[in-house]
């Protein structure tokens, strides 16, 4: 089986291309490669042992040309990839903010738990007070109650004698 690759050129995907073809496409500095089957990212074309040497060098690259308008024409040197270190600090600068808002997010989480747990126990107590406050309520109707009882009891014994 043939390697097969696509070719990202000034953001085009086509291909699916073999190292004999894309050999043939003049390769360019700037090309990115995916092998099929194989790749788990796009990779320069250079970064292939089979079509190291025939990448062009950065000075035998022309500049794409476009129309800005009908009279003026800019030139533009095309650039797809950015150097390892620029990208190390992006995914550093990424994870910095990501790791920052999971922190943010665990706070308010806390935060919450700790609201929440405050009303529990200010309800538990009203709850609480309120159930004192029916108790002492109680047990004075009780007493009331056994104090009418024993009168009573007492009145019954005084008339009996």
């Amino acid at each position: 089986m043939t390697q097969q690759f696509l070719l990202l050129r000034y953001n085009n995907t086509c291909g699916p291309f073999t190292v004999s073809e894309l050999i043939e496409q003049q390769l360019l500095p700037t090309d990115l490669l995916w092998q099929e089957g194989i790749s788990i990212c796009w990779k320069q074309a250079a970064e292939f042992e089979q079509l190291h040497d025939y990448v062009q060098a950065p000075e035998q690259v022309e500049p794409v040309a476009i129309a800005a308008s009908e009279e003026e024409i800019v030139e533009l040197n095309v650039k797809y990839c950015k150097s390892l270190v620029e990208l190390r600090e992006e995914y550093n600068q990424w994870n910095e903010k990501k790791q920052a808002r999971r922190r943010l997010r665990a706070k308010l989480r806390v935060g919450q738990f700790v609201i929440m747990l405050a009303i529990v126990m200010a309800i538990t107590l009203q709850l609480f007070r309120s159930n004192q406050q029916t108790s002492h309520h109680e047990k004075d109707e009780t007493s009331l109650a056994n104090n009418q009882l024993v009168t009573v009891k007492q009145e019954l014994l005084t008339k009996d004698q």
